[in-house]
């Protein structure tokens, strides 16, 4: 079988505004503008990252943008990465999270042909090289804010094809205390689906849940918590079926 190489990223929170600055230094001061600009200039090097090493294809696994400072702009940038990548001949699953959920998604922005933004009911999408199968992709967005459901128990591996299959899920697992949980779900529900690997969204440090499969969280690109620190915000994985 054909090795598949994608990378993962999740929880960029486009456009999120920075807190906890002093009136002093942050009016009208270059450290102000920079930090508004921080989640940009994440996405700008996830890009080319992306551009640098050629993956198969992208995934963003949720939250791309904040709900509560939802913008055109970040819709805009968004949009125009991925015209690039298009040009690189990379597609983009999109998934979207409880930040940005379908609801509350503004519907101005025409994506090129190379993104796939998955609905509110699980979809698959085959990848093909030179006309063989090459992965399955499976994902699904939140419909609403608050989603109590569990997701992970609607995918399932499409057997008409023996090739890598991805479930692309933004969700909470195996964390009854965590506070802000959604789409709550445990590591063996994800397993049951019979995929190869798992691309998580809502968690913002990265993690490794699971080998085989392979089940991860990539982190926040861009390092919104305190305690984030080093190089993280995205995966490149290599996999075999």
């Amino acid at each position: 079988m054909d090795a598949i190489r994608y990378i993962h990223a999740a929880d960029l929170h486009l456009d999120t505004p920075f807190q906890g600055l002093s009136r002093e230094v942050a009016q009208e001061g270059a450290l102000a503008r920079l930090l508004q600009e921080a989640t940009f200039t994440a996405l700008d090097r996830l890009f080319g990252f992306c551009e640098a090493e050629k993956p198969d294809f992208l995934v963003l696994a949720g939250d791309i943008y904040n709900q509560e400072n939802y913008s055109v702009k970040a819709q805009l940038r968004l949009r125009d990465g991925c015209r690039r990548l298009q040009q690189a001949g990379i597609r983009v699953f999109l998934a979207h999270g409880n930040h940005d959920p379908l609801d509350s998604r503004l519907h101005t922005v025409e994506w090129p042909d190379n993104v796939t933004v998955f609905g509110p009911e699980v979809e698959r999408h085959l990848i093909e090289r030179d006309g063989q199968p090459l992965a399955v992709v499976h994902g699904i967005s939140h419909a609403r804010q608050r989603e109590a459901r569990n997701l992970a128990r609607f995918f399932a591996r499409d057997t008409r094809y023996d090739c890598f299959q991805l479930g692309v899920l933004h969700c909470t697992v195996d964390d009854a205390h965590k506070p802000d949980r959604y789409a709550p779900c445990s590591l063996d529900d994800l397993k049951a689906a019979g995929f190869d690997a798992w691309a998580l969204g809502h968690v913002h440090e990265m993690c490794r849940l699971s080998q085989r499969p392979f089940v991860a969280y990539p982190g926040n690109a861009q390092g919104l918590h305190i305690n984030e620190c080093g190089p993280r915000g995205c995966l490149l994985v290599t996999a075999r079926p």
